[in-house]
């Protein structure tokens, strides 16, 4: 959440303890970074990827846009 990602949180039972499942929808290209953020934070954390085929709605990071002009004749 502290890197701008949108992100879903539930606690839960695990098999031997209370664990937190957290969901989160990001782009291919950053898996590689949330990846490091999650084995950073938690370097025995459990975690899955998965493909999703559609989001309706979310929170995802503000890029910025750089607009490039155009010189004039």
């Amino acid at each position: 959440k502290n890197a701008g990602y949108g992100i879903t949180h539930h606690n839960a039972h695990g098999g031997s303890e209370e664990v937190s499942i957290i969901y989160t929808i990001i782009k291919r290209t950053e898996i590689q970074k949330v990846e490091n953020i999650v084995k950073t934070t938690n370097p025995k954390a459990f975690y899955s990827v998965e493909d999703v085929k559609f989001v309706n709605q979310g929170i995802f990071p503000i890029k910025t846009v750089t607009k490039f002009w155009r010189k004039g004749k």
